[in-house]
């Protein structure tokens, strides 16, 4: 039986990989009726959802910007579930309706401890309530800072003193995870190096080509990496690297690895397996 949300609309932005996008969308669609999807692009893709053209956003500050000051206008119902391409719902049952309790949710930030913690806008459910008491406070706003944080720990307290609320840690938890070890099933996840618990060999296979350049030189596709040579994966381990091979010179290769691997050693063994 599929799940009813028919409050919340499901929507990704996405000027960069829209196609994984629209991927992370369809999965989350599969046993659920939403009120709406949208996937937002300067790209128009098919897919299970409205897609709608935007002018491209060509930075994460035109990103946090567009989430903060631009989205409202396109979300019809109470609440909006924004996913992106390495973020989906991995767990329909774990759908609570007390989530709809919270103008905010999002995976919990285990580096902070001063109780705003939650959270990580990747995989997030918003309240139409809160996107419009956000746009109170723009006045000198940092588009510089990712748009999860300007609202979850610039303007949270702004936010609350207004009666937005946001969930608590173990709410959050049940909800969704990134870089914290989940527990038990969540209803959805974000990060690319979490993608290895919710897709099969063959799909991430699939999936690398189409990444982008700054996402093959990141610290998350690292990590992934790091993961599968782990896993004794060597097959997915070598295409990671190829395709590193593709946007890095074997000089930028060890000296990406060195700025997140203090071990000269197993540097030279991560260089020495891909090869």
């Amino acid at each position: 039986m599929r799940l009813n949300l028919s409050e919340v609309t499901i929507c990704a932005i996405d000027c960069v990989t829209p196609r994984l996008a629209a991927d992370a969308i369809s999965i989350s669609t599969q046993n659920i009726e939403f009120g709406d999807a949208i996937l937002l692009s300067d790209q128009i893709i098919d897919g299970p959802f409205n897609g709608v053209q935007i002018e491209r956003l060509n930075s994460r500050n035109d990103y946090s910007r567009f989430i903060i000051e631009s989205l409202l206008s396109y979300i019809s119902t109470e609440y909006v579930l924004i996913v992106q391409w390495d973020g989906f719902v991995t767990s329909k049952n774990s759908w609570q309706n007390k989530f709809l309790d919270y103008d905010y949710i999002g995976a919990r930030w285990p580096w902070h401890n001063d109780g705003f913690s939650v959270g990580n806008g990747g995989f997030s459910l918003r309240s139409k309530r809160l996107m419009k008491e956000a746009l109170v406070d723009l006045v000198g706003v940092d588009y510089s800072l990712n748009e999860d944080e300007l609202i979850c720990r610039v303007l949270r307290s702004s936010l609350e003193g207004r009666g937005i609320k946001f969930a608590s840690d173990e709410i959050a938890d049940q909800f969704s995870y990134e870089r914290t070890s989940p527990e038990g099933e969540t209803f959805g996840f974000h990060g690319l190096f979490n993608m290895w618990r919710h897709c099969d060999d063959s799909k991430m296979l699939d999936l690398f080509p189409y990444l982008s350049g700054g996402t093959y030189a990141s610290i998350e596709y690292l990590e992934l990496m790091i993961v599968y040579l782990k896993q004794k994966k060597f097959h997915l381990y070598k295409k990671m690297y190829q395709l590193l091979q593709h946007s890095l010179n074997s000089s930028d290769i060890r000296q990406h690895f060195a700025k997140y691997v203090d071990d000269a050693v197993f540097i030279d063994y991560l260089i020495s397996v891909g090869q």
